[in-house]
């Protein structure tokens, strides 16, 4: 339908990442861990005649949640290492230990044991520096790193692994080694949006530092206030980051703006497929208690339906409540008779009692 036509749904893509609706082209992908994602962007790039394939980001999540395993791994091995050192002695009375086996002094178990605690420590620091590493926004300094600067921090956490990591800190870096590409690609999807930014930041400040300094404080409190939703921060450094901005934009509407158009980029930021695996876990139970369907014809008309519903409900809670996707997206949804409707039964013609 276009855009002439009342019953069309009025939406044009806003960032990477997001579905071209003039062509009808997928710009930009999130991939989770599954192996089989390549193969299906392939089939999707096929059945849709795409000339190239998407860009992905690779969902950054399941790397620190496979890290972090590793990480309990070492440690297990580190206690059986000191397990097997401690059998080599016997305790005879508090304080005084004697050798288990007099032929045998321990030194070499001890020194295992020792190894296995220097991998495992590396390994516990490589997959804290993770995090930083694929961040969008240093949390010292609050500057928006750049894709350069990120596989720099990349490059040297591998190094570290294949250095002082033992055997499950190279099997990271592999992996990271692997990844490293679709993990950054979010950098450049930010630099589309940011560089314009800076560019209207500098006209308004006529100062290189000063418009900096604005950039980092905005980014900083953005920061913090995502921290706090997630549960990782106390409210009151979110509450001084903010202030601290409210305080630079103190009658200067202008920076006002720029400071709300900088939030919104970094909203905007897509790193993981949360928000798809939040879709998937609603779409499970449907697809469970609906297993079999006609034709897939059926199946789509069905899932059609379904999308529709989720992207035109009101959320519950939440700082969304009271308010659609759509509604947030500012899409703009119409009946056949040409009646703005947030209902969406009513937009399929149904009427508002059903």
């Amino acid at each position: 339908m276009g855009d002439d036509d009342p019953a069309a749904v009025l939406a044009r893509p806003r960032r990477q990442g997001a579905v071209d609706h003039e062509h009808h082209l997928i710009v930009g992908l999130v991939e989770d861990a599954a192996v089989y994602f390549p193969a299906s962007v392939g089939e999707a790039c096929r059945l849709s005649a795409a000339p190239r394939p998407p860009t992905v980001q690779k969902d950054a999540w399941h790397l620190q949640r496979r890290a972090g395993q590793l990480v309990i791994d070492a440690d297990r091995i580190t206690l059986a290492k000191l397990a097997a050192a401690e059998k080599k002695a016997r305790l005879v009375r508090p304080g005084f230990w004697i050798l288990a086996d007099a032929r045998d002094d321990g030194q070499a178990e001890h020194a295992q044991a020792e190894t296995a605690i220097a991998q495992a420590d590396a390994l516990r620091l490589a997959a804290d520096l993770l995090g930083p590493a694929l961040a969008a926004v240093d949390a010292r300094t609050g500057q928006i790193l750049d894709h350069e600067t990120a596989a720099w921090y990349l490059d040297e956490i591998v190094a570290y692994l294949r250095r002082s990591g033992g055997r499950l800190g190279r099997q990271l870096a592999g992996t990271i080694t692997r990844q490293a590409a679709s993990l950054l690609t979010f950098h450049g999807w930010l630099g589309l949006e940011i560089e314009p930014w800076r560019a209207r930041a500098l006209g308004h400040f006529q100062d290189p530092a000063l418009a900096t300094y604005f950039e980092r404080a905005v980014a900083h409190a953005w920061l913090r206030a995502r921290e706090r939703t997630n549960g990782r921060s106390l409210g009151r450094a979110a509450k001084r980051a903010e202030a601290h901005v409210a305080a630079l934009c103190a009658n200067d509407p202008v920076a006002r703006e720029l400071a709300d158009g900088l939030w919104a980029i970094l909203e905007g930021v897509v790193r993981t497929s949360s928000a798809v695996e939040c879709l998937n876990s609603l779409l499970r139970a449907y697809l469970w208690a609906r297993r079999s369907f006609g034709s897939r014809r059926t199946a789509q008309n069905w899932l059609n339906l379904l999308v529709l519903w989720h992207i035109m409900r009101p959320f519950e809670r939440g700082k969304r409540a009271g308010r659609s996707p759509f509604q947030s997206a500012g899409v703009r949804v119409f009946d056949p008779q040409g009646n703005r409707t947030h209902d969406w039964l009513t937009a399929l013609g149904f009427p508002a009692a059903a």
